[in-house]
């Protein structure tokens, strides 16, 4: 009868400082943070009186203040400006709205069996991914619809229609251009997404007698969706900065229509940074919006809710540091092996 030794018991041993402190650090960061808030109520209080940052500026550069930051409370009564804004962010939705679906039609036609539709979908991404946005608007506007209208013998069909309608509306073909190469690189995210899912999934659900269609729709894009929508927000964001390059086809949204104010006073810069706080806004929201269906999603579920010192923590050092001893098994004596 063999005997076998009790196991050895090894104490674990104690943690030398879990947390690495850094109050020094913590208490600069604080320092330059009031220092910016200062700056920012400076600047702020400058759109009401610009004395104080003329004078400012006349005695430590000995030359008169460049800009007129009042401007920027004029610019921001202007009724043309918030028009211009809902014209951005209603081609910015419908735009991207429409390459997310030319997206995952595209990436399921590069996972097809039919050879047809691979090259189709890999020629139609190759083309719109390859080539700058700004040559494809314009192609798009001036080339587009000589090419629907030449395909149309009687001239009074259904492409003659489209043709009109591009050649005739900067939104429409705005929106196209936009479309088209926006599903290009959604098609590239959806397969990322669909490949990230083991493909055991679909071979169990074709077991369960699903249909490749049906397996698609209910087991592999759901979790694929988790994958799929982070950088989906990003370019939601990046289409709502896209819009801009439309105004070279003559769409009023808000960098042409700050184009034309500045043409009237001269206000250069002073209205391309009021333009740029609307831009800043929209996507601030775009954020926001992307942050609260990736919880809805379980993405960010798990996180552990934290005190204020602890998120104050957080901002001005980053996560904390933790050294952890490390512990290494002990093994049995020689001869009990």
């Amino acid at each position: 009868m063999t005997i076998r030794p009790a196991p050895v018991d090894v104490p674990e041993p104690e943690l030398p400082g879990p947390i690495v402190e850094r109050d020094a650090w913590f208490v600069v960061n604080i320092a330059l943070t009031l220092a910016g808030l200062i700056v920012a109520a400076f600047l702020v209080y400058s759109l009401f009186d610009q004395r104080p940052i003329k004078s400012f500026w006349l005695a430590t550069f000995h030359t008169t203040f460049p800009y007129d930051i009042g401007y920027l409370k004029t610019y921001f009564t202007f009724p043309q400006v918030y028009k211009a804004v809902q014209v951005t962010f209603v081609l910015a939705i419908l735009a991207q709205t429409t390459g997310v679906f030319l997206g995952l039609f595209s990436a399921l036609g590069r996972q097809s069996r039919i050879a047809l539709l691979r090259v189709f979908s890999g020629l139609y991404i190759w083309v719109w991914r390859g080539t700058p946005v700004f040559l494809q608007l314009v192609l798009t506007a001036y080339g587009v619809p000589l090419i629907l209208e030449s395909m149309d013998a009687g001239g009074k069909g259904a492409l003659t229609q489209i043709a009109l309608l591009i050649a005739t509306s900067s939104f429409a073909a705005g929106y196209v251009a936009l479309s088209l190469n926006e599903g290009a690189y959604m098609s590239e995210i959806v397969r990322a997404g669909i490949e990230a899912i083991d493909r055991g999934q679909m071979e169990a659900a074709k077991a369960l007698g699903m249909t490749y269609g049906l397996a698609m729709r209910r087991i592999v894009l759901p979790q694929a969706l988790k994958v799929i929508l982070p950088p989906t927000g990003n370019e939601f964001i990046s289409m709502l900065k896209t819009t801009s390059l439309v105004s070279y086809i003559g769409l009023q949204e808000l960098t042409l229509v700050t184009l034309q104010i500045y043409a009237h006073n001269f206000k250069v810069v002073e209205s391309l940074l009021a333009a740029g706080v609307f831009y800043l806004a929209m996507t601030t929201v775009l954020s926001v919006i992307q942050a609260q269906i990736e919880i809805r999603l379980g993405e960010r579920r798990s996180e552990v809710r934290t005190s204020l010192a602890d998120n104050l923590r957080r901002f001005f050092l980053g996560a904390p540091q933790i050294r952890r001893a490390v512990t290494v098994a002990a093994l049995p004596p020689k001869e009990h092996r």
